[in-house]
C-alpha cells in the first residue's frame, strides 16, 4: 500500500516529500473533478454530486445517475435523451460562470516555470483554458486562431469538453453557446437540430427529392460504453510524454549533480475510470527509479493494488497542498533575487574585483579592505529562509556566501529559542557551506555584525582543511603519547564541518 500521510499532520516525512516535489524538474499532472468543486462545479460521485442530483430528480426513469452518462442507456428513448440534453445545458451554465481555482493556477505556474510536461484532465469544464493553459482540442481545426498542435499543448482533456457540440448523424461541430457569437454564429444548445443536416434536407426538398432526417447536437464529451473518437491521438501524446519522463535527466552545470526527480501528481480523483488508471500506471512506470508518484485527495483512494505504482497518498485539500509547494517556490525566488541584489554590496574577498565607484582593480593576491557591516534587509523574513530547501540555500551561498551566512545568522538570532526546528536546519546549512575555502571571510562578516550564536562560533573556526589537518595531527599524537590523550580528547572529538 502506498505510504499515506494526512496533510494536516506536520510530520517531518510529509515536509520532506513536499520539498522533494518542489525541487523536481519535470511534472505530469492528472486531475479529476475534485479540483473544480471549489470553483462551483459539483463532482460526480460524492453525496452531493451530479449522479445523486440526477437520481433524485429522475429516479422514475433511470436506475442511477450514472446511467445518464452511459451511451448504451441514455439514447434508448427520447425521454432519457431529453433529460441528458437538459442536464448538459445546465452543466454548461455552471462551467461558463466558473473561474479557475488555486489548483488550476498551480498547474499554470508549473507551465510558466517550464516544469510542466503535460496536464491530463478528466474534467469537461474547460477551466484549464480559462487559467491560461494551451489546451489541445481536436475540434478546433488548423488555421483557426485557437488551434493548438498537440506538441505545444499544455493540457489534454481526456473525456472531451463542453466547449463544442457535435451532430450525432453527420459529425459536424459547432460552438456550444447560448449567446450569438461575434462572428455571426447563432446560439446553440444541446438537443438542437444540426444546421448542416437541416440545410441539406431543405436543399433536397427544393429539388423535389425526399427529405433526410436531421441529427441532434450533443456536447463533445465521452460517455461510458462508447468508443473514444480521438483515442489514437491521445494515446500518441501519452506515449510521447512517457518517453520524456524516461529520458535522461539533465545535469546541473554548477554542481555537476543529477537534477531532482520527475513527479507525477494526481489531484482530486478516485481513479475509478479504467482509462485514467492505465494512464497513471503508464506514467509512473515510465522511469520508476527517478519518478515519484503522489496522489492528493480528500479521502483515501489507494489500496494494495497500487503498490509499486503510486508512492505516496496524501489525504487532504488539494489547494492546501499546492499552497505549501508554492510557498517553497516563493522562498526560493525571494532568496535568489535578494542574494543577487545584495552580493555587490558586501565584501566577498574576491581577488581582482573592482571597488564600487572606482575604475581600479585590486591587484591579484591582495584583498580589498572589508566593507562596513550592512544590516540584513527586511526583504528576507524568517519564513523565507526556514521554508527554503537546503539545496537552494547552498546554490545561493555559492553565489554570495558571506551575504547568505550573515542573513542566516541574523534570522537565527531573531528566532525564539523554543523553535528548535530552525536551529536544526541552520546547523545543516552551516555544515554544508563550511566547505567553502574562504570561510574566514564569512566569519568576519558575522563577527562584525555582533553575532554570538552557536552557529556564529562555528563559522569563526578555522577553515576546513586546516582544522582537519590539526585534528589528524592530534589523533596521531595520541597514538604515540598515551599520557597526552586525556588532554587532547576534547580536541580530537570536536565535530568536523562536512
Amino acid at each position: 500500500m502506498p505510504e499515506t500521510h494526512r496533510l494536516c499532520d506536520k510530520s517531518a516525512e510529509l515536509s520532506s516529500l513536499i520539498k522533494r516535489v518542489a525541487a523536481a524538474r519535470r511534472f505530469v499532472v492528472i486531475t479529476g473533478a475534485g479540483i473544480s468543486v471549489n470553483c462551483g462545479i459539483p463532482d460526480f460521485r460524492s453525496s452531493q454530486g451530479i449522479f445523486q442530483q440526477i437520481q433524485k430528480a429522475h429516479g422514475d426513469l433511470i436506475s442511477s445517475g450514472r446511467d445518464l452518462f452511459d451511451a448504451s442507456v441514455v439514447f434508448r428513448s427520447s425521454e432519457t435523451a431529453n433529460i441528458f440534453y437538459h442536464w448538459m445545458t445546465h452543466l454548461r451554465h455552471q462551467c461558463a460562470k466558473a473561474q479557475p481555482g488555486a489548483t488550476h493556477q498551480f498547474i499554470r505556474t508549473l507551465a510558466d516555470r517550464g516544469l510542466l510536461v503535460r496536464s491530463y484532465t478528466q474534467n469537461i469544464d474547460g477551466l484549464e483554458r480559462k487559467a491560461g493553459l494551451n489546451v489541445w482540442d481536436p475540434y478546433v481545426k488548423k488555421g483557426n486562431d485557437e488551434y493548438v498542435p498537440w506538441q505545444a499543448a499544455q493540457s489534454v482533456p481526456l473525456h472531451g469538453s463542453m466547449d463544442h457540440l457535435v451532430c450525432q448523424l453527420c459529425s459536424s461541430s459547432y460552438a456550444f453557446s447560448e449567446c450569438p457569437a461575434e462572428d455571426g454564429d447563432a446560439a446553440r444548445s444541446a438537443g438542437d437540430a444540426c444546421p448542416d443536416c437541416f440545410e441539406r434536407s431543405e436543399t433536397r426538398r427544393a429539388l423535389g427529392r425526399r427529405q433526410l432526417p436531421a441529427g441532434k447536437l450533443r456536447p463533445t464529451v465521452v460517455l461510458y460504453e462508447e468508443p473514444h473518437p480521438h483515442c489514437e491521438d491521445i494515446g500518441r501524446i501519452i506515449s510521447h510524454d512517457a518517453r520524456t519522463l524516461g529520458s535522461r535527466q539533465p545535469r546541473s552545470e554548477s554542481a555537476g549533480r543529477v537534477a531532482p526527480t520527475n513527479v507525477v501528481l494526481i489531484f482530486g480523483t478516485t481513479l475509478k475510470v479504467p482509462g485514467c488508471r492505465q494512464l497513471v500506471k503508464q506514467m509512473a512506470m515510465a522511469a520508476p527509479a527517478s519518478t515519484v508518484t503522489v496522489l492528493v485527495n480528500n479521502e483515501p483512494v489507494c489500496g494494495k493494488s497500487w503498490d509499486g505504482i503510486i508512492d505516496y497518498q496524501v489525504i487532504g485539500n488539494v489547494e492546501d497542498w499546492c499552497a505549501r509547494v508554492e510557498r517553497i517556490w516563493n522562498a526560493q525566488t525571494k532568496i535568489t533575487r535578494w542574494a543577487k541584489t545584495r552580493k555587490h554590496t558586501v565584501d566577498d574577498g574576491l581577488e581582482g574585483s573592482v571597488k564600487k565607484g572606482s575604475s581600479e582593480a585590486v591587484p591579484a593576491g591582495k584583498r580589498r579592505k572589508p566593507a562596513a557591516p550592512v544590516a540584513v534587509p527586511v526583504e528576507a523574513p524568517i519564513e523565507v529562509l526556514v521554508e527554503a530547501p537546503i539545496e537552494v540555500l547552498v546554490e545561493t551561498a555559492a553565489e554570495a556566501p558571506a551575504v547568505v551566512a550573515e542573513a542566516f545568522i541574523a534570522i537565527a538570532n531573531a528566532t525564539p529559542k523554543e523553535e528548535k526546528s530552525n536551529d536544526d536546519q541552520m546547523d545543516s546549512f552551516i555544515d554544508i557551506i563550511s566547505v567553502e575555502d574562504d570561510i574566514q571571510s564569512m566569519a568576519r562578516s558575522v563577527k562584525r555584525a555582533g553575532k554570538s550564536t552557536k552557529a556564529a562560533s562555528r563559522l569563526c573556526d578555522e577553515p576546513l582543511a586546516r582544522r582537519s589537518m590539526r585534528i589528524a595531527q592530534k589523533q596521531s599524537l595520541e597514538d604515540t603519547n598515551n599520557s597526552a590523550s586525556s588532554q587532547n580528547t576534547s580536541i580530537s572529538t570536536a565535530p568536523i564541518c562536512t
